[in-house]
């Protein structure tokens, strides 16, 4: 099991959604809209027959000229079924040693990040990737 690796992973299944800029590391500037994928910290990696689970946070950020548009923009990725849904583009795909389940999300609201204020919401995955 490789966090780089299944980063790269999950990078490359947002990055099917159009118009998306995706991160597998923290950037200094972001280019928004984009996400930025890193391990949950705290987590706990559980290890059984071959097998680990991990768990990573997916951290959608969207322009904030106001707040109703960085709204709007965020319920797309949200939503289920929806062009530019983050859970469709996770949970649509099997590596065959990886399998991903969004969780949760929270975080939904605006933050500030360098000396500009975003749009974001932070979905909660868990990868399941065997040896």
């Amino acid at each position: 099991m490789n966090l780089a690796t299944i980063r790269d992973d999950l990078k490359a299944r947002l990055a099917t959604i159009s118009g998306l800029q995706t991160y597998d590391t923290v950037p200094a500037k972001p280019e928004v809209p984009c996400a930025i994928v890193q391990p949950e910290s705290g987590s706990r990696m559980s290890f059984e027959r071959g097998s680990v689970d991990v768990r990573f946070l997916v951290t959608m950020m969207v322009q904030c000229a106001d707040w109703p548009s960085a709204q709007d923009a965020l319920d797309g990725y949200v939503s289920i079924g929806a062009a530019g849904s983050v859970w469709d583009a996770i949970e649509a795909f099997s590596t065959g040693t990886e399998d991903a389940t969004v969780e949760s999300w929270d975080g939904y609201g605006m933050v500030p990040y360098g000396e500009n204020l975003y749009g974001t919401v932070v979905f909660h995955v868990l990868v399941e990737a065997s040896s």
